[in-house]
């Protein structure tokens, strides 16, 4: 079933709006319109967003092109509309990129441009599933009830999901031949040969063209394994049976059970090689447990959509993980409910282990047995990998610094690093081919020259990582990298990135990121501006770092690196569009909020103000003797300025300035004509201010009428030099 979301202020519009779309069919959302909506749209990934543009149109335009610059969100349909009259707002509005702009009122025709209706409806699979279960209703309402204890929550959970699902047998024979050192190819036939559907996969991927030896043919388990290899059919035998317990349809919004299961599938895989590097001796029951880490997720899907809607919603409103806010909300986790199934199905303790241990920081150890401690840390940063590589996805994307004695138990190796994840992108399109799903490709460290210089980001790591998330995360979203370790070395690139993002740890001197935080861009420069624009810079370290940059410029932005990676590119994009980053106290609020103040970045010295003026143009009022020498400073302020907006208005009224300024901004303002940017020389009211031939207008309203003529002279005849 389709998603739409809604950003509606008017409350009688919006439910309206959500009727109609709900007689379609669609689900839909009703979200306020805030930074920490994008990271909702990146989990429900809508195919439709119905917008209400308000009096906060600026920031809705800078938040519709944050929607168009995520790769993961470009293609979403958008309908906005309103009461605008501004014909400038309305053309930025319609040029991002897949919009349509129409006049309240909103009707069910102008709807369906967007939210296109759907003939028929998916069967209702869950209800199937629990048909005749005794008590549901009674039992959902307790769990959802706050004052329910934690052991009773997870009781009436478990025990409900234990009546109704069987845990394959197949696996649990599976796992004894794998914990066993003496059996072989003859004891895994054994526990495969009882299950027909996965005694017929792998028969049918032995005699694939993938496996298969000069066309013959083969009947035998046995011999089937021998031809695919003991410990991957061992992992074919349980992805399958796991997979094969659940249909494809999910039950709750912003949940997809094929990307869960990529993203399991490679959780499994890589936690796999990661243990057999470090010496974990059943290197098997680390895949299992990387393919069951977030088993009880599908089950929250299958048995408690409420539960799961209500958690997912809140998790991310508030930028936690989905176990973090199961903690906080329930005082359980959907691991506690797997954890007693698992004892009710006497899997082994190593599957059990990364469960109970999951929220414990990487300073945890188990007590007696390393193994365990290099089993439950290959799983967690098996999560983080594939969180960064882009497989899949699941309730978050929920990262945490790996610290450098994990990296070290593990053996992670930059020169390696390649190396390892093709083995991982070819072991996962293995499984794809018998599990029937499309293969993945991991993009490469270092990649051709991309077409445009719209997504180049400089990457200095001066945090020595063996292995860094962020780096492989915007490797996969499509940015290019350039690794540079100096100024010096951006500067000898051929053109300016968009960004540099710095990768800081405790040990860094702050003075070191200084240099780049004054890195000058010399693309897209205006010439008659003759003013400096400097490279947006996100540096990312450790909680403990935040205090010795909370005197940033505005173009800069620090974020703590445990973190949901969505709220990486949403900085980086929010940078790159001109907007400022607030430092905040917690790393769940790690997201960037909008200014409280809307004015834009000015330079405030004596003779000097702005304000915004009709929403979205700014006027700069002049006191007191203005000379020539103020040119420069003007200029840099107009720089400033015309990230936000193309329209700006001198004031002169409460000024005296002397021919040779006023010729210079004449000059100007027809320069920056010809590229669409007007600018007005005027007085308002009543003033016996003298400066020269500059319009002079009664009120305000008088002024905006001038304005419109101007916008609309600019949109029909733009080589007009002299207009204003």
């Amino acid at each position: 079933m389709e998603t739409v979301v809604l950003f509606i202020e008017n409350q009688r519009e919006r439910q309206v709006t959500q009727i109609i779309c709900e007689s379609y069919g669609f689900n839909v959302l009703a979200l306020p319109l805030e930074t920490a909506s994008f990271a909702q749209l990146l989990q429900y990934r809508p195919e439709s967003i119905i917008m209400e543009i308000t009096d906060k149109a600026e920031f809705q335009i800078s938040f519709l092109r944050q929607i168009y610059a995520e790769s993961r969100t470009s293609k979403i349909r958008i309908l906005c509309f309103g009461d605008l009259k501004d014909n400038i707002l309305i053309r930025k509005i319609t040029e991002i990129g897949r919009i349509s702009y129409y006049e309240r009122p909103l009707n069910t025709d102008k709807i369906k441009q967007v939210a296109r209706p759907k003939t028929t409806k998916g069967a209702d699979l869950r209800k199937d599933t629990i048909e005749g279960y005794i008590g549901e209703q009674e039992d959902t309402a307790k769990i959802m009830d706050p004052s329910t204890s934690r052991t009773d929550r997870i009781s009436i959970m478990a025990n409900k999901i234990g009546e109704l699902l069987a845990f394959p047998f197949t696996v649990a024979k599976v796992l004894a031949v794998t914990q066993s050192s003496t059996t072989g190819a003859g004891d895994l036939a054994k526990a495969i040969e009882i299950d027909p559907v996965i005694v017929s996969a792998i028969l049918k991927t032995a005699n694939s063209a993938l496996y298969g030896r000069g066309g013959q043919k083969i009947s035998s388990i046995k011999d089937a394994i021998v031809r695919i290899g003991f410990t991957e059919t061992k992992s074919i035998a349980v992805s399958l049976s796991v997979m094969l317990l659940f249909s494809d349809e999910e039950n709750c919004i912003g949940f997809n059970r094929e990307a869960f299961w990529y993203h399991s599938l490679a959780v499994g895989v890589i936690a796999g090689k990661l243990a057999k590097q470090a010496g974990f001796p059943h290197h098997e029951i680390a895949f299992v447990g990387g393919l069951l880490h977030d088993f009880g997720v599908i089950l929250l899907d299958e048995f408690y959509p409420n539960y799961f809607n209500t958690t997912l919603r809140s998790a991310t409103q508030h930028g936690t993980s989905f176990l973090e806010e199961q903690q906080n909300r329930w005082k359980m986790t959907h691991n506690d409910v797997v954890c007693k199934l698992f004892e009710k199905w006497n899997m082994p303790f190593e599957l059990l282990a990364p469960l109970q241990y999951w929220l414990k920081d990487f300073n945890w150890k188990h007590e007696t047995d390393r193994n365990i401690t290099i089993l439950v840390h290959s799983i967690r940063v098996a999560e983080i990998m594939a969180h960064s590589l882009v497989i899949g996805k699941e309730c978050d994307e929920f990262i945490e610094s790996i610290p450098a004695h994990v990296a070290e138990e593990l053996k992670l190796n930059r020169s390696n690093e390649e190396n390892f994840f093709k083995l991982v992108n070819d072991e996962i399109n293995l499984f794809t081919v018998y599990l029937q799903m499309s293969p993945i490709q991991i993009a490469p460290k270092k990649g051709g020259a991309t077409a445009n210089n719209k997504k180049t980001i400089s990457y200095v790591d001066f945090a020595s990582l063996r292995f860094d998330p962020l780096e492989y995360y915007l490797l996969n979203q499509g940015y290019q990298l350039l690794y540079n370790n100096s100024t010096d070395e951006i500067k000898a690139e051929y053109e300016s990135p968009k960004c540099i993002l710095l990768r800081i740890n405790t040990e860094c001197n702050p003075a070191k990121v200084t240099p780049f935080t004054h890195f000058i861009s010399r693309n897209n420069a205006i010439s008659e501006l003759d003013t400096e624009e400097f490279v947006p810079v996100l540096i990312t370290g450790p909680e403990s770092m935040r205090s010795h940059f909370t005197s940033l410029p505005s173009h800069c932005g620090f974020l703590c690196d445990t973190f949901d990676l969505r709220i990486l590119t949403f900085s980086i994009q929010r940078l790159m569009l001109g907007e400022p980053l607030l430092l905040t106290h917690s790393a769940h609020e790690n997201v960037p909020a909008r200014s409280s103040s809307p004015k834009p970045e000015a330079i405030q010295k004596p003779g000097i103000s702005t304000r915004i003026f009709d929403n979205n143009k700014v006027l700069i009022s002049l006191q007191g003797n203005i000379s020539k020498t103020s040119l420069p400073e003007l200029k840099d302020l107009i720089g400033k300025i015309l990230k936000k907006t193309d329209v700006i208005i001198f004031d002169l009224s409460e000024s005296i300035c002397d021919s040779a300024l006023i010729q210079s901004l004449e000059e100007f303002k027809k320069a920056v004509w010809t590229k669409k940017i007007i600018l007005i020389l005027c007085t308002l009211g009543i003033t016996d201010a003298t400066c020269g031939e500059v319009a002079h207008f009664q009120s305000e309203k008088e002024l905006q009428s001038h304005i419109n003529s101007l916008i609309d002279l600019r949109n029909s005849s733009p080589q007009i030099h002299n207009a204003n």
